[in-house]
C-alpha cells in the first residue's frame, strides 16, 4: 500500500452542526410546531441542538396520537 501526496487541494469550509439536524429546530419561529413518530429520538436531538447552538429558544414536546409534537414557544 502506498500513500500519494497531493498538492493544491483546497481545505473545505468548516462543517457546522448547528443547523444540520434531521429535525427543523433552527428553522422554527415562536408558534411553529411539527409532529413525528419518534418520541425518544426527537427529544434527544432537541437536547443536543440546544446544547450545541446555545440558543435561548424554548421548546415543548407532548405525546400525541401517533407520536410526539414539538412546539417552539419562545
Amino acid at each position: 500500500m502506498s500513500i500519494t501526496i497531493e498538492k493544491g487541494i483546497p481545505l473545505p469550509e468548516k462543517y457546522s452542526t448547528h443547523g444540520n439536524t434531521k429535525y427543523p429546530f433552527a428553522l422554527m419561529k415562536a408558534g411553529d410546531s411539527f409532529s413525528t413518530g419518534a418520541v425518544a429520538s426527537v427529544r434527544n436531538c432537541l437536547q443536543a441542538y440546544k446544547r450545541r447552538s446555545k440558543t435561548n429558544a424554548q421548546f415543548i414536546t407532548r405525546k400525541v396520537i401517533g407520536g410526539v409534537r414539538v412546539w417552539r414557544v419562545q
